[in-house]
């Protein structure tokens, strides 16, 4: 423990100098008892992960997200979604709470909502 710091620092410097498949290909020649940490993008080709349904795609897209733990009996999950772009339902919004178009335009014009 007294060392970690410089050991690391060593440890690193050492591990730069081949690539992942190389360092499997060395370790398991050498009996080594290891497991390779799993890049971002081996994630989406990880069948058991994927088994998990831990990651759902958002709705229409290939993009993965973490999915929601809550589950609410007798109704169906909704599919994850991007959120809305900001000022996308101010207009909408502004309406419902009883602004008219006139007051809603000068809003805008006066930068007071997006």
């Amino acid at each position: 423990m007294k060392h970690a710091v410089e050991l690391t620092a060593v440890l690193d410097k050492r591990v730069a100098t081949k690539d992942r498949s190389e360092w499997r290909e060395i370790l398991s020649a050498g009996g080594s008892v290891f497991d390779v940490v799993a890049s971002a993008q081996d994630i989406p080709n990880d069948s058991p992960l994927m088994a998990t349904e831990l990651l759902v795609p958002f709705d229409n897209a290939t993009v993965l997200t973490v999915a929601s733990p809550i589950t609410v009996e007798g109704q169906d999950k909704v599919s994850p979604r991007r959120p809305p772009t900001v000022g996308q339902h101010t207009d909408e919004v502004l309406r419902e709470v009883g602004y008219d178009a006139a007051t809603i335009v000068k809003l805008h014009a006066d930068g007071a909502v997006a």
